[in-house]
């Protein structure tokens, strides 16, 4: 006849559960804190437009881009497939945006020079706005060029 002694439970160290819920408690606070206080928060600096250009954005069949004048239709350059691959992928991202929500494809964009020199394109159909400097000085620079041409 064997006799077998009872098992007892391990018990969790009460140390470490209470360093974990003092590491939950802490971190609560200083997430609470930097949204009350505004502290590490980026925003944009408030700037006025210095010059805005309504823009339409159309594919070619090539894979090119087309893109005229919101109000006169008037061709402002033609993006050539394979060129300019950040305009095409912001333009395209917008596209779909507008697809998602049932806008009209054919209202045109606004690219946007701000006093503080930023540039950005929204669309106003779906209300959403890029700030292209934050993709680098190099792919601002595309767009930029779509606000200087005037044909061609």
């Amino acid at each position: 006849m064997s006799t077998t002694t009872p098992s007892v439970p391990e018990r969790f160290p009460i140390l470490a559960l209470w360093g974990c819920a003092a590491l939950v408690a802490a971190a609560l606070v200083i997430a609470s804190s930097a949204r009350l206080t505004g502290y590490g928060r980026t925003t944009v600096p408030i700037s006025q437009p210095a010059q805005s250009r309504s823009l339409v954005f159309t594919d070619t069949a090539d894979g090119g881009i087309l893109v005229a004048e919101g109000g006169s239709g008037a061709g402002v350059r033609t993006i050539p497939a394979r060129k300019r691959g950040f305009v095409r992928v912001v333009m395209r991202g917008l596209a779909a945006q507008r697809k998602r929500i049932g806008a009209d494809a054919s209202l045109p964009f606004e690219l946007t020079r701000w006093q503080d020199g930023r540039l950005s394109i929204s669309d106003p159909a779906t209300g959403e706005s890029i700030e292209l400097r934050a993709f680098g000085l190099p792919n601002e620079r595309a767009f930029a060029e779509l606000m200087e041409d005037t044909g061609g």
